[in-house]
């Protein structure tokens, strides 16, 4: 998807469950492959990776990470975002089980606020409880991604 601003620039955001990025060959392929689809921001979801690790999404084109994370053997999401875009964090909000991550940014000298939510496959009203009241704290603007996974790169 291409969010326009009126400066006529276009920013492609990409949204991927990758289910587990540590396997290195894995993440290489799949930073690869984001790269080849000119991706500008990435949500990943199902990182599988603890915050610690998550800098090892900065590579190449990557040049902002932005990361939550549960435990390395399920959840994690992430923001990802190329080094050519000329950011400016002004806050970022995460929860601490691997479900949540928003970046209230200034992108090119837009503001641009921007949410990875993986929510539960199951009912739970907490969880969404939880969501309503931190997307309240925020002025969101909807960027919808495009949802893929090339079965590839597995």
């Amino acid at each position: 998807m291409n969010a326009q601003d009126n400066n006529n620039s276009h920013i492609r955001v990409i949204s991927w469950n990758v289910n587990g990025t540590q396997n290195p060959t894995k993440l290489k392929k799949c930073l690869l492959y984001l790269k080849s689809r000119q991706a500008d921001v990435v949500l990943l979801q199902e990182t599988h990776m603890r915050n610690s690790e998550a800098m090892k999404l900065r590579k190449g084109w990557v040049g902002h990470v932005f990361h939550s994370s549960f435990d390395s053997k399920k959840r994690g999401v992430a923001i990802l975002v190329h080094k050519k875009l000329k950011l400016v964090l002004l806050k970022e909000h995460k929860d601490e089980e691997g479900r949540v991550v928003c970046i209230e940014t200034i992108i090119n000298g837009k503001k641009i606020n921007i949410c990875n939510i993986y929510a539960p496959n199951e009912d739970d009203p907490d969880f969404f409880h939880k969501i309503n009241r931190l997307l309240g704290k925020i002025d969101i603007q909807y960027l919808e991604g495009t949802l893929i996974r090339p079965q590839t790169l597995y």
